[in-house]
């Protein structure tokens, strides 16, 4: 008898987990640019006087293929849009995370973006929403959101990176 109570139970709490199995475990759903930008209100406020991730996110990815050391090797490059230009070689103030490229306290050079680290090993955000920062004095790591200001450069070719943009001299607004 207490065979068949223990198989009873066995299969009333083994049915769920057995039925979860047979569900999809992996989505294939994409998200467009503008769900992504939807979300950034979630995450980080645009500072005033600075300018909104949504400016940047309006920067198209043109998909490249280039042979190296015969190597094919596949990119995306930006295809900057009017507004952005502007911004090109100005000082500009943005506020949003670190994405540290190295494991020390301080950094002089880090990814920035509108959302905050969910990977330790890649900024799983677009590279329409993606800046690389250079510091002329380290900023303390910090997984809080931050204000940084700094001259901003476009950066139409990166075969290496595929790098939009590029935040010189930046420092932290306090």
């Amino acid at each position: 008898m207490l065979k068949y109570i223990f198989l009873i139970g066995l299969l009333m709490f083994s049915t769920p987990a057995l039925a979860l199995e047979e569900q999809a475990v992996y989505s294939t759903e994409t998200y467009t640019i503008e769900d992504i930008t939807s979300q950034i209100k979630n995450y980080t406020k645009t500072p005033d006087g600075g300018v909104a991730w949504e400016v940047f996110s309006e920067t198209k990815e043109s998909p490249y293929k280039i042979t190296r050391d015969g190597e094919e090797w596949e990119g995306v490059k930006p295809e900057f849009t009017d507004t952005i230009k502007q911004f090109n070689g100005e000082t500009v103030k943005m506020s949003g995370y670190m994405f540290p490229l190295d494991q020390t306290d301080e950094q002089s050079q880090f990814l920035f973006g509108p959302f905050p680290l969910s990977c330790p090993y890649h900024y799983h955000a677009p590279n329409s929403l993606t800046i690389e920062v250079h510091t002329d004095k380290p900023i303390k790591f910090t997984y809080d959101p931050i204000t940084i200001t700094g001259t901003l450069e476009l950066v139409p070719e990166d075969y290496d990176y595929n790098t939009f943009y590029r935040l010189n001299d930046a420092s932290i607004v306090k």
